[in-house]
């Protein structure tokens, strides 16, 4: 009885030094990383969109490569190009007046489906069954990728009236979220949540990281020149938590899929890239609606 409580005790403290070790690369990687995405936001372009580009070329890669892992077929060239024009395509709001807008989206994404449809023509050694696979899975990752990543950028610049500072908050209360959801879950988390997607999600995680997202968003209103009173901003964070943990749910959907921990493994402590923006693809739309209402409400009031 006595080696096996030794034993336990051992297992015990090995797994407390593996947590904390996870923990330090986890904070060394984020001082690298999360003050590079704050000087990028808050400059903005060319170089802004010059680092999403990046990101999102490495976080499709990680995608083709989780689909693959499913046994399915994805055409890379297709789901290349697709997520460029995806990305591209909220960027170009910022110069499209009323009349573009009514006309541009229903024309650009006809042509852009169009135009994808041509790998279905060519010549293929896997069968032609996996042919209608390979470009439906293209059209998903860009889709998933370029579509949704491409409104970080123009939330920065579309929202005519301090854009970095709607960008930098979305970033600060997703990170605050994801942050305060790992931290209180491996502390005092039990409750398991959301274990047929994820089995490492609990109860006090998400309320924890909730709070902390809420708190972060008032402070940060309260602190900075931000357009928005502490309240407001608040439950728009708590908004915004709700909606990083749907990003967070549907990687972890992906990754199940496929059998694997991580979508890659770029990024020390925190896997893939795609580990690292899933809560800011769906948060980054998010935001672009919210601030674009705003927008609208503040002209409407002149």
């Amino acid at each position: 009885m006595a080696k096996r409580s030794n034993r336990r005790g051992a297992k015990s403290r090995a797994a407390q030094r593996t947590g904390w070790q996870d923990l330090v690369i986890r904070a060394l990687s984020a001082v690298v990383y999360a003050p590079l995405l704050l000087a990028l936001a808050y400059f903005g372009n060319p170089w802004l969109l010059i680092g999403m580009l990046l990101l999102g070329g490495l976080a499709l890669w990680e995608f083709v490569n989780l689909v693959r892992g499913m046994g399915l077929a994805v055409h890379r060239i297709t789901a290349g190009a697709l997520t460029l024009g995806f990305f591209l395509w909220p960027y170009s709001l910022i110069w499209a007046g009323y009349a573009e807008l009514v006309i541009l989206p229903p024309l650009f994404f006809t042509l852009i489906v169009l135009c994808s449809l041509w790998v279905l023509l060519l010549p293929r050694g896997d069968g032609y069954a996996q042919a209608f696979t390979g470009w439906g899975m293209a059209v998903a990752g860009a889709m998933y990728v370029g579509w949704l990543l491409g409104h970080t950028v123009a939330l920065r610049d579309y929202i005519y009236v301090r854009g970095e500072l709607w960008l930098i908050f979305a970033l600060v209360v997703t990170w605050a979220y994801d942050t305060g959801a790992y931290l209180v879950g491996r502390s005092i988390g039990k409750r398991r949540v959301f274990q047929h997607l994820s089995a490492g999600k609990t109860l006090e995680g998400t309320l924890g990281g909730a709070f902390i997202a809420v708190t972060a968003a008032a402070l940060y209103a309260q602190f900075t020149p931000f357009p928005l009173s502490p309240i407001l901003a608040g439950l728009i964070g708590l908004a915004t938590a709700v909606v990083a943990q749907l990003g967070d749910l549907v990687e972890s959907l992906l990754k199940r899929g496929a059998d694997a921990k991580e979508s890659g493994s770029l990024i020390p402590g925190h896997g893939g890239v795609l580990d690292r923006i899933d809560s800011l693809l769906f948060t980054g739309p998010f935001m672009f609606y919210v601030a674009l209402i705003w927008a609208s409400l503040q002209l409407g009031a002149q």
